[in-house]
């Protein structure tokens, strides 16, 4: 199995762990709908969980009652709460030079010229190799971006200078 099915299986295991354990005194057969909603206004408002938490709760339990059938966990009509869909924090331009100009060592400041220049993600920038990075057509070849999907950013050419520099600096 790969990791993320590994901690998914993690995952539903400790809330159905964390659903029994609340029904502790109560047997496998004497579980119903009730129950459920029971646990959900308990403690999922107790420990105030994110909508992601609920999502994967939800997911866990419908496969609980698949392997243990004689719940009288019947027909839940449990709905995953929608994803909320804030939008970003964009920084302004100028506020975007100031952190750049601020930061005094040289690799992080490249990675940050990077992310702003050329739209990447965190995670592209960390798993960037430099034969990825084709100086002569300005580009970067994004592997396994999101999605798992391949692309090309271009790269800015007042971005050169400090890549130069940076790889001098590397190389060191």
């Amino acid at each position: 199995l790969g990791d993320v099915y590994k901690r998914q299986i993690q995952t539903y295991t400790f809330f159905i762990a964390d659903f029994i354990n609340f029904h502790t005194k109560t047997p496998l057969a004497e579980l119903t709908n009730r129950a459920v909603e029971l646990f959900i206004e308990t403690v999922f408002m107790e420990r105030n969980y994110s909508v992601s938490s609920q999502r994967q709760f939800i997911s866990a339990l419908k496969i609980f009652t698949v392997f243990c059938p004689q719940t009288k966990i019947n027909n839940l009509s449990l709905e995953r709460p929608k994803k909320s869909r804030l939008l970003p924090n964009v920084l302004s331009q100028e506020e975007v030079l100031r952190i750049i100009q601020l930061t005094k060592n040289l690799k992080h400041r490249a990675i940050i010229v990077l992310l702003y220049s050329s739209g990447l993600r965190i995670g592209e920038v960390t798993g960037l190799l430099l034969k990825n990075i084709d100086i002569l057509r300005k580009q970067i070849k994004v592997e396994g971006g999101k999605g798992r999907k391949d692309r090309f950013v271009v790269l800015a050419t007042s971005y050169l200078p400090l890549l130069h520099l940076s790889l001098i600096h590397i190389s060191e």
